[in-house]
């Protein structure tokens, strides 16, 4: 997501709130799993950046992720702004597809944390947030097109 995009964003908002921001983004599939995995990893930390910006106390964040062996480094990521992250599949979704989303809600801005264009997500103290070592999110098949 470009800076020129991420601005015109948050200026759209104008100072206002969201009650949740939904992230369909999806980078185009090179064919090197591994590759497009992280690349939409990337993506969903650009969107959660967006987010900071723009979600109000307590609001939700849906966003889509192709789930790989790395996924829970993006989930760790997310629970440092969220109180509830599920991962979750629509019955509409092929059983072959390793397309998922992960539903984030009840959104808490860390006391420290000040949104920020040149934010560096990586850098912030995991072990000091969670005072364990592993969080299990829950997997939950979801839903249909009715």
């Amino acid at each position: 997501m470009s800076e020129t995009i991420v601005k015109e964003i948050i200026l759209h908002f104008n100072g206002k709130k969201a009650d949740m921001v939904i992230s369909d983004g999806a980078p185009e599939i090179t064919g090197l799993h591994d590759l497009d995995e992280y690349i939409q990893n990337q993506l969903i930390i650009s969107a959660l950046n967006v987010t900071t910006f723009i979600l109000r106390s307590f609001g939700s964040f849906l966003v889509k992720v192709f789930r790989g062996p790395n996924i829970e480094l993006v989930i760790l990521k997310l629970h440092f702004f969220f109180r509830s992250v599920v991962i979750c599949k629509p019955r509409s979704s092929r059983n072959s597809s390793v397309e998922v989303f992960i539903l984030c809600r009840n959104y808490k801005c860390p006391k420290t944390y000040i949104p920020t264009l040149t934010w560096n997500i990586n850098n912030l103290d995991y072990k000091k947030e969670f005072a364990i070592n592993k969080i299990t999110t829950p997997y939950i098949p979801c839903g249909d097109l009715r």
